[in-house]
């Protein structure tokens, strides 16, 4: 593989990141000499001598500078035990200046992991967000007996470090698109669209040597390979000068490609008198740091249970919710697979206790909750949680207190979406009205047909959804949408999907909405990645192609991918998803909104209904048309946070049966609030 020039940044104090290499979490005690001096300073630290700390975390500053340079992951771990030892010793300011050392140069190498994201030397989020983990233990050491004014200096620089911690796929895809929006309405640099252009080739370039590397483009010596490998030293060398060049001009990456902390004080300014934030990260010790800000005040602690602890009682909560029968094209579920709701009960409470009700008196009165978590937290749909513990024995489910009684939920993929709220409107969101449905795809089109692709034969034996068609003209109806912005059968392709994206047309769209079936990826034959099951095209259907990353294919095959989403041209303000595991991009473990959430995210869209698991079709029906039903102001973010609440209140308010979390509870709204 061709070798990618990694030029080592300036010390964080002269000039912001340039570029690093990224390196996994390392142990700067490795050297015998350097771990004996961050030994002494650690029992200077007991003893509170500052002197005997400084002394000896300036001589392992010294070597560690000889060794690895002042700017790598060594130093940066350095600067997180120099915090932490001064934090000990009651030193809050040597503790705050050590602590800002190590967030910067970690700033530097989050930044470094985005620019080569998708290569192979790209690290795991985890390892490279690890300085600011760690500067949250080092505050809430600092927190222990400080004042009013340190302790809120404390709470806002952790608060800020935290929201670095959060790094997710869909607040990436976010980041994109804020760029490339800016760069469409003229609002970026030169070097801003040079640094983002160098970022987005970097992955396909290293995709496209994989490929080679695999025979996917011809044996050794063939002419079809040769001109491949000749046009890849080509660009290898055109990204090494870029890299080169991006270092010579000492571009700061990490203001470019990360987004800006705010402040406390900046979130409780652009929050209602009825809203909370609730800001939920994992430290490095696995405990959980929660921050609730609201419009007049900020709390921060670790909630009472561990990271493993959140796990268990999750998973018991989504096992026992199981996949009811409905929009799945999995098998259907026999009897004894049908979710029993009853035992999500005690861990829905369990969770609702640990993690929002040490918060219950600033959570008290606020009609809408944004939500900003990871991992595990991220899949949780908080609506379902109970505020109350469950009664003994059976339960009217129509009865019992769920947090969406209380509070509407709005996930956000990164806390700065909340700037919107004080941003100008998208070049030509003026002229984006309207409503088109697109549902009820005829799967089987191509069904029988010879040379069709494994995954359109397997596509044609998805369950056909009659019911979708209904649903889509009930809610246009309501929305004074014409039959020209209903797509169904033979219509509800991708081909007709691309078409109006290619003439500008779909960007007129305020409201696009998908009643389909949402795969995963390998839920059917030959599909690797997640998708959107539309209507297939004749001629796409038939061709068998590998997709290289340096110019990916659009294919109306009637799979809309995660990798054809983005470059859809839309500027909707809600995307309604009406369809199964619409949040993942994989059926084990991924991560929350990973899958065609970030996917509509990147291309444009402000805001996602997306499901975690398989809905129930007439569950769909009810929950969709009854938001837009409710959503009288036509507009997104709050409007139709407090909508969407309101139609799961209508929704389980119908039958017992629609009282269960199962039924009503796999939607969630993510984006701006």
């Amino acid at each position: 593989m061709i070798a990618i020039a990694l030029i080592e940044p300036a010390p964080a104090e002269e000039t912001p990141a340039i570029l690093l290499k990224p390196e996994g979490s390392v142990l700067v005690r490795s050297d015998p000499a350097v771990k004996a001096l961050l030994d002494a300073a650690l029992e200077a630290a007991a003893e509170g001598d500052n002197a005997a700390i400084g002394k000896a975390i300036g001589e392992a500053a010294a070597l560690i500078d000889k060794q690895k340079g002042a700017s790598g992951r060594h130093m940066t771990a350095l600067h997180q035990e120099a915090a932490s030892d001064y934090a000990i010793a009651g030193n809050s300011e040597a503790a705050l200046a050590h602590g800002r050392r190590a967030i910067a140069l970690g700033r530097n190498l989050a930044a470094s992991y985005l620019f080569y994201r998708d290569t192979a030397i790209a690290m795991p989020v985890f390892e490279q967000t690890e300085p600011f983990r760690d500067f949250l233990s080092t505050a809430s050491t600092l927190m222990e007996g400080a004042d009013a004014a340190l302790s809120r200096q404390v709470t806002d620089e952790a608060f800020r470090a935290a929201q670095l911690a959060h790094m997710t796929r869909a607040g990436f895809a976010v980041l994109r698109h804020q760029a490339r929006r800016a760069a469409s309405e003229g609002r970026q640099s030169d070097e801003v669209k040079f640094v983002h252009m160098m970022a987005d080739a970097l992955g396909p370039y290293a995709q496209t040597e994989r490929e080679i590397a695999a025979g996917l483009h011809g044996e050794p010596g063939s002419p079809y390979r040769l001109q491949k490998e000749a046009l890849q030293a080509n660009q290898g060398k055109l990204l090494r000068d870029a890299v080169a060049l991006i270092a010579k001009e000492k571009i700061d990456i990490a203001g470019i490609l990360l987004p800006r902390p705010l402040g406390v004080d900046e979130v409780a300014r652009l929050l209602a008198p009825d809203e909370a934030l609730v800001l939920f990260v994992e430290g490095n010790m696995a405990e959980v740091h929660a921050f609730v800000v609201t419009h007049d005040a900020v709390r921060w602690s670790e909630v009472p249970v561990r990271i493993l602890d959140i796990d268990a009682l999750a998973a018991r909560f989504r096992g026992a919710i199981g996949a009811p029968l409905g929009r799945s094209a999995s098998v259907l579920a026999t009897a004894d697979q049908l979710a029993d709701d009853s035992n999500a009960l005690m861990p829905a409470w369990q969770l609702y206790r640990d993690l929002l009700g040490p918060f219950s008196r600033e959570l008290a009165g606020k009609s809408h909750l944004m939500v900003v978590a990871d991992g595990t937290l991220a899949k949780l749909p908080f609506e379902a949680l109970l505020t109350q513990a469950p009664p003994q024995g059976a339960a009217d489910f129509r009865k019992l207190p769920w947090l969406v009684r209380e509070h509407a939920v709005t996930v956000l993929p990164l806390l700065s979406t909340l700037t919107a709220r004080e941003q100008p409107a998208p070049a030509g969101a003026d002229a984006t009205q309207g409503f088109l449905g697109i549902g009820n795809p005829d799967y089987a089109l191509m069904a029988g047909k010879p040379g069709v692709i494994r995954a359109v034969e397997a596509m044609a034996r998805l369950k056909p959804l009659p019911e979708s068609e209904g649903e889509i003209r009930r809610i246009a109806a309501g929305l004074g949408a014409t039959a020209q912005d209903m797509l169904f059968g033979q219509n509800a392709s991708e081909k007709n999907l691309l078409a109006l994206s290619e003439s500008g047309a779909l960007a007129r769209y305020s409201v696009l909405m998908f009643a389909t079936h949402g795969l995963l990826p390998g839920e059917i034959d030959g599909l690797f990645e997640a998708a959107l099951a539309l209507t297939p095209s004749e001629k796409e259907s038939r061709q068998s192609l590998v997709p290289s990353a340096t110019g990916l294919m659009v294919v109306a095959d009637g799979l809309l991918t995660t990798s054809e989403i983005p470059q859809l041209r839309l500027k909707a303000s809600i995307v309604v998803l009406s369809a199964c595991n619409t949040g993942a991009d994989s059926p084990i473990d991924s991560e929350a909104y990973s899958g065609l959430a970030s996917a509509f995210l990147s291309a444009g869209a402000r805001s996602v209904l997306v499901s975690h698991w398989p809905v129930n079709s007439d569950a769909a029906v009810a929950i969709t048309t009854a938001t837009m039903r409710h959503w009288t102001s036509r507009r997104p973010g709050r409007d139709f946070a407090l909508a969407f609440r309101q139609a799961l209140l209508d929704v389980m308010q119908t039958s017992p049966e629609a009282a269960r979390p199962s039924y009503w509870a796999p939607f969630s709204l993510l984006g701006e609030p």
